[in-house]
């Protein structure tokens, strides 16, 4: 979609690149372990924390929706043990969650 609205305005990728709505690249033009053409290294899991600049997150934005995070871990740990058996139930099989 993003792409589709880059062609329909007529604005180059190039342009869009400068302007900062791409991530920087991992790798340097002379990193032979890179995948030729599209800048991504296997390197270590760590690589992708030195794309992010903390300086630029809003940890009030945060704080604020950790309320919902952990609602949502909530939801997701208790959503398989009450919905597996309903689903045993509504189709008639029985099912062991052991």
């Amino acid at each position: 979609f993003f792409y589709l609205v880059l062609w329909s305005c007529h604005i180059p990728v190039s342009t869009a690149e400068d302007a900062g709505y791409f991530f920087p690249s991992l790798v340097h033009e002379e990193d032979q372990n890179a995948i030729s053409g599209i800048g991504i290294n296997f390197g270590t899991p760590w690589d992708v924390w030195k794309v992010i600049d903390f300086s630029k997150v809003s940890w009030v934005a945060i704080l604020d929706s950790l309320p919902t995070m952990l609602a949502l871990i909530l939801f997701s740990l208790i959503h398989v043990p009450i919905n597996i058996p309903a689903f045993a139930l509504s189709t008639k099989v029985d099912v062991d969650m052991n």
